[in-house]
């Protein structure tokens, strides 16, 4: 998704890679639903290069989105930049499995882990 401020010739634009996917696919409500809505968790891939063998993705909270945008517009407002490209995101990833092992750990209850093999079908 991105999102684009602009006032005159000034220019900032704020990339954040996000989709909307139905059903859910995003890992965090996923594991939330785990409790009575889903049997399992799908985890899809072991074999990536980190330490615990699961991709790892950059997790970053609606508010600090919301404060990310409020600090575009204000430094646009006065003038601080002109043109600016801001990638949104904590700086720091969490693999699959460590998500995971948090929920375990703050729910005390263990997760139901299927690892399975994602095919996508290209329609050329």
């Amino acid at each position: 998704m991105n999102f684009v401020v602009m006032l005159q010739e000034y220019i900032i634009l704020l990339r954040l890679v996000n989709k909307q996917y139905h059903p859910e696919t995003y890992l965090i409500p996923l594991i939330l639903k785990h409790y009575g809505e889903r049997e399992k968790i799908s985890v899809f891939g072991t074999d990536c290069d980190t330490g615990d063998g699961t991709c790892i993705r950059d997790y970053i909270h609606v508010t600090d989105l919301a404060e990310a945008h409020i600090k575009a517009l204000d430094a646009l407002l006065t003038c601080k930049v002109d043109t600016a490209l801001y990638n949104l995101g904590n700086g720091k990833g969490y693999s699959v499995k460590e998500v995971i092992e948090t929920r375990e750990t703050v729910t005390g209850r263990n997760a139901t882990i299927q690892v399975d093999v994602l095919v996508i079908l290209l329609d050329l």
